[in-house]
């Protein structure tokens, strides 16, 4: 089997680029108003959508509660923005966080989202 070799041309690192190839590039690098539009309801639904799971999960177990009434598994926050990486682009979003505060920790419950695995998050 024979290797091929491809010989490129060394750039110094210092040479200024094209000003026709830093307009080519800079306008891949803006989006248009129907973009952003996009992104920004692509955003919406799914922060929606998180904060609907969370909100389920906490209500699937509301009858969880200790002596004095009040509820075991409570929203605690949130968790640092994340992004999903979507087909509109990289989409940010919060997650809440869900504690359980119940005494005997082998009965606690995770909360683990189903969004986040339909997408790519990125920290």
């Amino acid at each position: 089997m024979t290797k091929l070799k491809t010989d490129r041309r060394e750039v110094p690192v210092d040479e200024p680029l094209d000003a026709e190839v830093v307009s080519f590039r800079a306008a891949f690098d803006q989006r248009s108003p129907i973009d952003q539009i996009v992104r920004e309801g692509a955003r919406r639904m799914l922060q929606s959508a998180i904060d609907a799971e969370v909100d389920d999960f906490i209500a699937r177990h509301a009858h969880r509660t200790d002596e004095q009434g009040r509820r075991l598994v409570v929203r605690n926050g949130h968790l640092p923005e994340r992004e999903i990486l979507t087909g509109a682009g990289r989409i940010p979003v919060t997650q809440g966080r869900v504690r359980d505060n119940d005494p005997d920790h082998s009965r606690r419950v995770t909360f683990a989202p189903t969004l986040r695995d339909a997408g790519r998050y990125r920290t």
